[in-house]
């Protein structure tokens, strides 16, 4: 009885440690980088999915010489066996060598791992000076890291107006596709309808935007697929239900129930950010040519001038007062 209860003790921990990784807004929290004492790194990592890495208010000086977001396959210490994650995915030199990385002031930084790759299978993240072959900073990764998975629900319950489906798939926090929808468009005033509680209804909902972006009345569905994006005020940890719902009719013409334990990818609205030659000090022969240029038309523009003046002097139309 001692030994069960000792078992089952040990994995509500466990479970509770999986689940204190858990972050809605930004995915599994892997944790912070550790600055390694000379670029002045800072940033929280985390994995939105399995197959990408989100750095959150990213802090780098932009110094070294051949620095990289670099991941390693195996070991527990940063070492040359890591690889390049491309950021952003761009980010290529003429002889498609990826350009060094741009200083960072708190930037947000979305890294996609290498195709038919696992977060799970890097033990960890660096940032990695190939020149030097030292990190300026990295973070390990937990092997029992769980991460956010998208979430398939059943199709529509049939009730009325031909509405029905194929799976449901909440891809993350903010974005529902919908296989295979029919709707025989009958309805006078039926709108997609998201809410709390246990079944759809006027007081506990609101219509939320059709694949358009429009919250005009739906019009008919012949089996298409479609993506449908959620307020930005709102996540689908925020509601119970999602379905096709008349409010002229007050009816529910079909829905299908959100379950509470969810743990889908967030909906990260970042920024790609070009990283250009001048942003990496690469650039001093291009402001040079610019530079040349400008100066040159300068005189150019002077000497032309001093030329117009001097003819109008010798046909008497300006003098020296001039």
């Amino acid at each position: 009885m001692f030994l069960c209860n000792v078992l089952i003790l040990f994995l509500l921990g466990l479970q509770s440690l999986v689940h204190s990784r858990r972050d809605r807004e930004n995915g599994a929290i892997i944790g912070p980088l550790i600055d390694e004492g000379s670029h002045s790194v800072s940033g929280t990592v985390y994995a939105p999915s399995e197959d990408q890495i989100y750095i959150k208010g990213l802090y780098y000086d932009g110094e070294g010489p051949d620095a990289h977001f670099w991941i390693g396959e195996s070991g527990r210490i940063p070492d040359t066996s890591g690889i390049i994650l491309r950021y952003p995915r761009s980010n290529t030199s003429n002889n498609d060598d990826p350009l060094r990385l741009p200083r960072f002031a708190g930037e947000d930084v979305l890294l996609d791992l290498p195709e038919d790759k696992n977060i799970t299978q890097f033990p960890w993240l660096s940032i990695w000076c190939r020149e030097f072959s030292v990190s300026f900073a990295h973070v390990l990764i937990p092997r029992n890291l769980e991460v956010p998975q998208i979430y398939v629900l059943p199709e529509f319950s049939q009730v009325a107006h031909g509405v029905k489906s194929g799976n449901i798939t909440i891809l993350n926090a903010r974005t529902i596709m919908i296989s295979k929808m029919y709707y025989d468009e009958l309805g006078p005033d039926a709108y997609f309808w998201v809410g709390t509680g246990s079944t759809p209804d006027a007081s506990n909902g609101s219509k939320i935007p059709d694949e358009k972006g429009s919250l005009n009345v739906l019009k008919s569905y012949l089996g298409e697929d479609i993506l449908l994006h959620l307020p930005e005020n709102l996540t689908v940890y925020d509601i119970n239900y999602f379905g096709v719902r008349c409010m002229e009719l007050k009816m529910n013409f079909g829905y299908v129930a959100i379950p509470e334990d969810l743990w889908v990818p967030p909906a990260l609205d970042i920024p790609t950010r070009n990283i250009t030659s001048l942003e990496n000090g690469q650039g001093s022969s291009t402001i040079a040519l610019a530079m040349g240029i400008t100066i040159g038309l300068l005189i150019i523009i002077t000497i032309v001038f001093a030329i117009i003046k001097f003819r109008r002097r010798k046909h008497g139309v300006i003098t020296d007062s001039d």
